[in-house]
Parts: structure tokens; sequence; C-alpha cells
């Protein structure tokens, strides 16, 4: 969080800094024209590079946030399922969403948009249909083992 404050801060106070040097060093321009100046052209830059910057490695940070999310709400959903297996079924979607929304929360980030809940869907259909995968794949292995072959010589 401070390091967002901070990306926020530094293209606010940089025109600031800019206009108070140029009001020391310049003529008396009016504050419009002290932005055309190289030094406040360069400022303005500055703070925009800063901005994108800012908002890529935020969105970066996020999308991590999403997929560990996403990933620790499937399996607590997993071990919710195992336990109340007898009982009535669970929404497993909304439950997921729950433990999302808590998983982002306690990371210090806000709760899952309809935007991300859908991204949050479709990542547990592709641990869903990984996991799936992954049990056929040790059934067919299981299956295909040879039996355990006697050694030559013993009936």
């Amino acid at each position: 969080m401070r390091r967002l404050a901070m990306l926020l801060f530094v293209p606010l106070v940089l025109p600031v800094v800019a206009l108070a040097q140029g009001v020391t060093d310049a003529p008396a321009l009016p504050w419009w024209q002290r932005f055309l100046t190289p030094e406040g052209i360069l400022s303005i830059l500055v703070s925009i590079a800063s901005l994108v910057g800012g908002w890529k490695w935020l969105t970066t940070q996020r999308k991590r946030q999403l997929a560990t999310a996403a990933h620790d709400a499937y399996r607590m959903v997993l071990n919710q399922a195992a336990i109340t297996e007898g009982e009535d079924a669970l929404d497993k979607v909304a439950l997921g969403f729950k433990f999302a929304d808590q998983v982002l929360l306690k990371a210090g980030w806000r709760e899952l948009s309809t935007e991300e809940r859908e991204t949050v869907k479709l990542e547990f259909d592709k641990l869903h249909g990984d996991e799936s995968l992954r049990r056929e794949l040790a059934a067919v292995a299981g299956a295909t083992t040879p039996a355990t072959t006697p050694a030559p010589g013993s009936p």
C-alpha cells in the first residue's frame, strides 16, 4: 500500500516542484506557460510515465493475488466439501467466491469485482479440469500397470 501511495504522490508533486523552481529561475510567466518550458514538459512526461508504470505494476500484482486467491479458495472448497460430504450439496462456486474474498481481504486487497469473479470462476473450472484429468490418468495408469509378475522359477 505504501508503494501505491508513493506512486500516486510522485506524479502530483513533480509538477509543483517544477513550477516552484520555475518561479525562482525564470521570469514571471503565467502558470500554464511554465508547463511549456523544457522542465515543465519533462515533469509532465515523468508524471505520465510514473502513472502508467504504477498502473501496470498494480495490475500485475492484482492478477497474481487473484490467481493465489482462486487456488486457495478452490482448495478450501474441496476441504469443505469433504467435511460435509453426506450433507446437502454445497453451492461450490458461491462458497469459492466467499473464500476468495476472504483471502483477498486478509492480504489487504479489496473484494472481487464482477469481472474478477468471472476470471476466478474460469480458474475454478481449470483447476477442476486439471484435477479430474489427474484422477483419470491415475486410474488408467493403475489399470494398465502389469500385475506383479512372479519371479522366474516360482509357481
